[in-house]
């Protein structure tokens, strides 16, 4: 039974390993082992059992501003970036390459273990670009090669599929550590979305990306509508201080956006217009309002005509709204 804190449930698979240390381990069971070896191995395989509670709480409930939930999720990371991380990394690259001599390992979720690795390795960059800016001459203080080591294991078949089909290996592995698999975006979908938008302007300043591409290899069909609803909420006025290539990627994400959208039941391109309007509404009544990505009414009826009508009938229903498209 884990602990609550402010509504907030801690399963105790994850404060055990929060909490967990070799240390500790060790003083508990040394009798019970024939050898430190033998030890590790079993302190690491504890911690392996634990890790499907600790991805899913972190990704469903990492996010809250909650001093038990950071605390608790601190200590899971620790175990990635920490004193003892070199071993359990090591423990876990060796039982994702050598499934057959592993095969009780239940890993069910860790294809979204480069969710959170990715959130670490963000955190380790930062932390290391804030010493070169203290200290130019020297040294980074963390390596986070293995965590790229580890994400790389887990993405690996994904990456090499992206590539085959002509995307860039850089932009493939950072848009699959944000979205390794399209369940990631059951969890925090804007927070992703707009993570994975970030990371292909910040290639486009160099790089041309072509848009439809890697999101036809990234995210199912089915999630679709999570990206549309977060481009066209995109604020126009971004636009003025891309490059010409993050220009041309803005303008193919339109396309790809409204073409889209186009092939949809009318009651979903209904649905996703009105939380589009509902977000709008809230954003003016804050005296937040602005340019969004595109003028929707301005569609041309006679490319986009399903998208049209729906808008038709949603001005028709209330024509305050016509000010939102």
């Amino acid at each position: 039974m884990g602990q609550k804190n402010n509504s907030v449930r801690i399963p105790e698979e994850v404060e055990e390993f929060a909490r967990a240390s070799f240390k500790k381990f060790k003083k508990k069971n040394k009798d019970y082992y024939d050898s430190k070896k033998e030890l590790k191995l079993e302190y690491y395989s504890n911690l392996v059992y634990d890790l499907d509670y600790v991805i899913e709480f972190i990704l469903s409930k990492g996010y809250i501003n909650n001093e038990a939930v950071k605390e608790i999720k601190n200590g899971c990371f620790s175990k990635f970036v920490g004193e003892e991380s070199e071993g359990f990394i090591k423990f876990l690259k060796k039982i994702l390459t050598k499934r057959d001599e592993y095969p009780d390992y239940d890993l069910n979720n860790i294809k979204l273990l480069p969710c959170l690795l990715y959130e670490i390795i963000s955190d380790i960059n930062t932390h290391n670009q804030n010493l070169k800016k203290e200290n130019p001459d020297g040294l980074a203080e963390i390596d986070p090669s293995g965590l790229y080591e580890l994400s790389s294991i887990i993405l690996k078949k994904k990456i090499k599929k992206c590539v085959k089909k002509g995307i860039d290996e850089s932009v493939a592995f950072d848009c699959l550590s944000i979205i390794p698999t399209s369940s990631a975006l059951k969890y925090s979908p804007f927070y992703r979305v707009k993570t994975l938008f970030s990371i292909l302007y910040t290639h486009g300043k160099d790089k041309n990306i072509d848009f439809e591409k890697v999101i036809s290899n990234v995210v199912d069909a089915d999630y679709h509508d999570i990206i549309i609803q977060f481009a066209i909420q995109e604020r126009k006025e971004k636009y003025s201080s891309f490059n010409e290539s993050q220009k041309a990627l803005f303008n193919a994400i339109t396309d790809w956006v409204f073409n889209t959208l186009e092939d949809f039941d009318k009651n979903d391109i209904k649905s996703i217009l009105k939380k589009y309007i509902t977000i709008r509404k809230n954003d003016a009544s804050q005296g937040k309002d602005g340019n969004r990505r595109y003028f929707i009414k301005s569609l041309p009826e006679s490319v986009y005509p399903n998208t049209s009508k729906v808008i038709a009938k949603i001005i028709e229903e209330d024509p305050e709204n016509e000010k939102y498209l």
